[in-house]
């Protein structure tokens, strides 16, 4: 009877070893992190809209983007166009 329960034992420090092992092996190979953020993005595809403006599909596309990453698209005379994150309390329509 004890010589079941050590097999048993050994067995189960066996799979909990392989687990584990394939665990880290995953660990490994995980998704890289985005290249860009979504500040990028927006600051991309709203430079777009601005070159093409006969282009409809763009300007939704920023727009929507702005919304839905709560970024603003500014552009100023002396510093350019950019990105920022819409304060909190501010309402956008």
């Amino acid at each position: 009877m004890i010589k079941n329960a050590m097999i048993s034992c050994a067995i189960a420090v066996c799979i909990g070893i392989a687990c584990f092992a394939c665990f880290i092996a995953g660990l490994y190979h995980a998704p890289e992190p985005a290249q860009r953020d979504e500040m990028d993005q927006v600051q991309s595809l709203c430079d777009l809209s601005r070159k093409e403006p006969w282009r409809a599909d763009n300007k939704v596309s920023c727009d929507f983007m702005q919304e839905f990453w709560a970024i603003d698209y500014k552009c100023e005379e002396i510093r350019g166009c950019y990105t920022v994150k819409a304060s909190s309390g501010e309402i956008r329509y």
